[in-house]
């Protein structure tokens, strides 16, 4: 984490850092910058690839893996500045720490006419989802994975610039005929291929945590509160029902938020659910006369019906992109896939999430609590890149 104090001492001190290296740096075009970012991002993601262990050279690797991921993640924020400019924010004139009120109705006031609008448009752009994603793994073990994401987005951006500004380098006339004939004619095939082996993911995700959230809440029940079995099983049964009432209201609400609204949103209500599992906020329960087994109930009756809601909109979404007949991802492959990709996620939830009920019922909180987050990432960073129907209503 020490090394994000770099990047936030270059912001605090980008005026004095850009008056004096300003007069030695040449005027460059957006364009050009991004260019020159991306060739970055690609040309250390390939020596991350090479096996320079071989040669005594590993210590490289995890340098070309941090100039990667800082390269992308500078590279998208500079992007969203060039496509998206910063609004003007109002006045600061006669405000002071002394007086709380003012400032508070001036951060409201700048944060409805000013913040919010741009955060939207920005929220729609490609590169505000490359940057979550790069801003995921910045931090975390090196690996080739999401490397390799970036990667793949660098090198359509620096294909596509050099076609259009420099078709006669020497580089460049070398690599443009794989280009033109094997690469950008696929561009399609791929985001789709990609969206579909996410979706896959998330799928599993998303029957694991289903299962799971079933059968450790009736061990809990029982386990750790007393309830006999046919008591577990209709309450249970009576969260499940609670979907219907949920589909109700995204019947007549559902042209008022978009297919990702709905999906951004169940995704939100699930990371927020676990919360209410963990033992600090049962016990606050209690100690206002709600007992912890309602609690609990209530984050079943709230989990159940929006990861239903959830699964059932991605798996929309995939059916948009599936592939024409003979083709590994065509119609009759993605049921399959998405069956088998399900029935793993259904097989390991209910043992896994019992395992986490006997260490405690922190663990389980815990468990779901990150299964929720996992599926936000994938869906910010993967799954909403890859298909272009528009974010917000």
């Amino acid at each position: 984490m020490m090394m994000l104090l770099v990047p936030a001492g270059i912001f605090m001190f980008r005026n004095k850092i850009s008056a004096i290296l300003g007069p030695y740096i040449p005027a460059i075009s957006p364009q050009k910058i991004s260019y020159l970012g991306h060739l970055i991002t690609l040309s250390t993601a390939c020596i991350y690839v090479l096996p320079l262990e071989f040669v005594g050279l590993g210590a490289f690797k995890k340098t070309a893996y941090m100039v990667s991921m800082w390269s992308a993640t500078c590279t998208m924020m500079l992007n969203i500045k060039a496509n998206y400019p910063l609004p003007d924010m109002p006045d600061t004139a006669g405000l002071s720490l002394t007086n709380m009120a003012a400032m508070k109705a001036w951060m409201t006031t700048t944060l409805e006419s000013s913040v919010k609008p741009w955060l939207q448009k920005a929220m729609m752009g490609v590169d505000f989802h490359f940057l979550f994603f790069s801003l995921i793994f910045l931090t975390a073990s090196p690996s080739i994975a999401p490397l390799a994401i970036l990667a793949r987005r660098s090198l359509w951006t620096v294909c596509s610039y050099c076609s259009k500004n420099s078709p006669d380098g020497f580089v460049w006339s070398k690599f443009a005929p794989i280009w033109e004939a094997k690469l950008k004619p696929k561009e399609k095939e791929w985001n789709s291929t990609a969206l579909l082996c996410t979706g896959l993911a998330m799928s599993a995700i998303r029957g694991f945590v289903i299962s799971g959230l079933e059968a450790s809440t009736a061990q809990l029940l029982m386990q750790n509160y007393g309830w006999t079995k046919e008591a577990v099983g209709i309450a249970i049964g009576c969260c499940f029902l609670n979907a219907l009432p949920f589909k109700l209201l995204h019947g007549v609400f559902r042209t008022k938020v978009s297919l990702h609204g709905w999906i951004r949103l169940s995704a939100w209500i699930s990371i927020l659910g676990p919360l209410l599992m963990f033992p600090v906020v049962t016990e606050a329960g209690k100690s206002i006369g709600i007992w912890a087994s309602t609690t609990i109930l209530l984050a079943n009756a709230i989990l159940f019906p929006v990861l239903l809601l959830g699964d059932a909109l991605t798996s929309g979404v995939m059916l948009q992109h599936i592939s024409p007949p003979g083709n590994w991802f065509d119609a009759n492959y993605f049921v399959l896939y998405r069956a088998l990709c399900s029935l793993v996620g259904r097989g390991l939830g209910p043992p896994l999430a019992r395992m986490a009920v006997n260490a405690g019922q922190f663990d389980l909180a815990m468990q779901q609590f990150v299964c929720a987050l996992a599926f936000y990432a994938l869906y910010e960073g993967l799954f909403r890149r890859f298909d272009n129907q528009p974010i917000c209503c």
